[in-house]
């Protein structure tokens, strides 16, 4: 008896759904995830900034109240302050943005880490934007260090951008179908990386 050979359509459904098991897109949307994290650090540096320039010229107006200080001498004060307020308020910023991003950064790292390690399941998609998206160098440039085992050249931004260009590909093939030779050499890679 003959075997029965899956629709297309139920063979990219499959992979959808494999897919979508094993890299969530929750987890793996890096700029969703950041941003929340990014509004409190700039949030911290304008406090800074303004508590910075507050205290200055909290003592400027003290001092030209009782005399120390000549009205001109105030007004450039009130101006030259606004640039260490500034300095500290980046300095705050960068701090707080990393000390904030950290965390995310290495739990993409360490989730990648342990996906990809031996022959990487991902990098098994490389057909995928052979044949829908060619043009994207960078997530092929990334799947190509993955099939290698280059873990270190491969930053969290681009791993979650490739995890997202995956699955937009997938789910969003549109009018360019995938042929059944695309879906059959994924499937196979997909199997090889299992057995590896």
């Amino acid at each position: 008896m003959a075997t029965k050979k899956r629709s297309r359509r139920r063979q990219k459904k499959d992979l959808i759904e494999r897919f979508q098991a094993d890299y969530p897109a929750h987890i793996f949307n890096y700029e969703k995830r950041l941003r929340p994290l990014l509004a409190s650090a700039l949030l911290r540096a304008g406090l800074t900034a303004i508590a910075f320039y507050g205290i200055g010229f909290g003592l400027g107006y003290f001092s030209w109240l009782r005399g120390m200080l000549v009205d001109a001498a105030f007004f450039k004060l009130v101006w030259i302050l606004m640039i260490p307020a500034t300095v500290a308020a980046l300095l705050v910023w960068i701090l707080m943005k990393n000390r904030a991003e950290y965390p995310l950064r290495q739990e993409i790292n360490s989730r990648m880490a342990s996906s990809e390690a031996g022959d990487s399941p991902l990098g098994c998609f490389l057909p995928l934007f052979e044949a829908l998206d060619p043009n994207d160098v960078v997530s092929r440039q990334v799947m190509k260090n993955l099939r290698q085992g280059n873990l270190e050249k491969v930053s969290p931004e681009e791993y979650c951008q490739l995890v997202l260009s995956v699955e937009r590909l997938l789910s969003d093939s549109g009018e360019r179908a995938l042929s059944f030779d695309v879906l059959d050499e994924i499937e196979n890679n997909l199997a090889e990386a299992v057995k590896h």
